[in-house]
C-alpha cells in the first residue's frame, strides 16, 4: 500500500492531525453546550467534620420557583448539573440534623459551583445534665429520685421550697 515508509509517515501524521480535529471540534461543541448553565456541588457533613449521607439537598430557582433534589452519597457528596444561571435558595435536610438554609446562591452561566455545608445536630435527649452535687441538694435526691430541668423546685425563701410555708 505504501511505496516507502516516508509516505507512511505523511499518511500516518495526516490521520493524527484529522483525529485531534475531530475530537476539538467535539469537545468545543459540548463546551458550548453546557456554557449557558451552571454546575452546584458539595460535601455535606456535620459540626465533627463526619460526613452526612442521604442528606436531601434542594436548589430553588428565585425567579421561576422550579425545584431541583440531590441525595449525597456515601461520601456525602451532592451534584447539581446543568442548572439555569442565576439565584437559587438551597436547602439541606438530614435526618436527626437541622435543616440549613442557605440562601441567594448565585450561580452564573458556565459556572461551576462548590458549596460544602455544614449540619447541625439535634439533640432530642432530655437528660439533666447537671453535676451529682447540685442535684443532691433537693429533698429526694437522696432516695435515688432524678430530676429534670423542667421539674426543678426553686426555693422561695430561705430554707423553703416552692409550695411549702
Amino acid at each position: 500500500m505504501f511505496a516507502s515508509s516516508v509516505q507512511f509517515l505523511k499518511y500516518s501524521a495526516k490521520v493524527i492531525l484529522f483525529a485531534a480535529f475531530v475530537a476539538g471540534g467535539a469537545s468545543e461543541v459540548m463546551g458550548q453546550a453546557q456554557s449557558n448553565a451552571a454546575d452546584l456541588r458539595g460535601y455535606v457533613r456535620d459540626q465533627q467534620g463526619a460526613v452526612v449521607t442521604n442528606a436531601t439537598v434542594t436548589a430553588r430557582n428565585a425567579a421561576t420557583n422550579t425545584l431541583r433534589s440531590a441525595t449525597t452519597n456515601g461520601e456525602g457528596f451532592y451534584e447539581f448539573v446543568n442548572l439555569p444561571p442565576g439565584d437559587y435558595d438551597l436547602t439541606v435536610e438530614a435526618q436527626s440534623f437541622k435543616k440549613a438554609l442557605l440562601p441567594a446562591v448565585k450561580l452564573t452561566i458556565g459556572q461551576r459551583a462548590d458549596l460544602d455545608v455544614t449540619l447541625e445536630a439535634v439533640c432530642s435527649d432530655h437528660v439533666d445534665r447537671r453535676p451529682r452535687q447540685w442535684q443532691a441538694d433537693w429533698p429526694g435526691a437522696h432516695h435515688g429520685i432524678e430530676l429534670r430541668r423542667s421539674a426543678w423546685p426553686f426555693k422561695s425563701g430561705p430554707g423553703r421550697w416552692r409550695g411549702q410555708h
